[in-house]
């Protein structure tokens, strides 16, 4: 099948003023560099380092919580108001460590089904937990169709030669299919834009505080989402993405996350 990236090369680019480590350098976040299954990134000095054999599959740019990664805009494929995706068109893994901004770009752009073949847990997990943060808001959900013929639902959707798509790219429209290739794209913001648009956050995650707490406030100043404030006593308030850097810089140790047995809700 043919890609444009074939003759496209990028590499995936890293804003080190997001990281968690320039938050604090007691940070242990390492998530970019466990998710690589080429070992091409690794921190070097305070920074994160991608290296060049970097295959742009995006795997650290999904699982970094707090969006310091860029990669390659995917060739995700719309056919109306449909997102068509089948696994052979993605590199192994992609879909193991996807998050919420790709689902909130899908939303965003008006995507109310996903046609899909996809086997990963985790990405059905995923939709799961965003629709839950759609309908507490009295949205839409997105319907998810798994498929083992997602094939056929491609047929009104084929790349026939080079020649023809860089004609259509223009419009970014070819039979019926919008296209998106060949751009940098940090999905991380999709939910956060999403996020301001909502009158309720659902967190899955919650953040723990025990009697050790001193109430130094270090965990309410860095953390990214300013999601904790002091309130007699430290509260959470809004999302928490898991990113455990009030764990981490915690000097009394008195904070820990846990994933959340039923939806934390937040009125923003």
């Amino acid at each position: 099948m043919f890609n444009l990236f074939d003759f496209v090369d990028y590499k995936t680019q890293v804003d080190n003023s997001k990281c968690l480590y320039n938050k604090s350098t007691k940070s242990q976040c390492k998530r970019c560099v466990i998710s690589c299954q080429e070992e091409a990134i690794e921190f070097k000095d305070g920074k994160i380092i991608v290296k060049d054999n970097c295959k742009n599959c995006n795997s650290c740019v999904n699982n970094c919580p707090v969006g310091a990664l860029t990669g390659e805009k995917i060739n995700f494929k719309y056919i109306k108001d449909t997102l068509i995706i089948d696994m052979e068109d993605f590199p192994d893994g992609f879909f193991s460590y996807i998050g919420f901004g790709y689902f909130s770009k899908w939303y965003l752009n008006g995507v109310k089904r996903i046609v899909h073949n996809i086997k990963e847990q985790n990405f059905i997990d995923r939709l799961m937990e965003f629709n839950s943060i759609l309908e507490v808001n009295s949205l839409e959900t997105i319907e998810n169709v798994h498929t083992d013929k997602v094939v056929e639902y491609k047929k009104n959707d084929e790349l026939i030669n080079r020649k023809a798509l860089l004609k259509n790219f223009a419009t970014s429209i070819l039979n019926g299919a919008k296209f998106i290739v060949g751009e940098k794209e940090n999905v991380f913001q999709y939910f956060i834009i999403l996020q301001r648009k909502l009158k309720t956050h659902i967190s899955f995650f919650t953040v723990k505080i025990n009697n050790s707490c001193k109430k130094c406030n270090a965990c309410i100043s860095l953390c990214p989402f300013k999601s904790l404030k002091m309130d007699g006593n430290i509260e959470q308030i809004d999302f928490c993405n898991n990113c455990k850097l009030c764990v981490d810089i915690c000097p009394y140790k008195a904070i820990k996350i846990v994933k959340a047995d039923i939806a934390f809700m937040i009125s923003n």
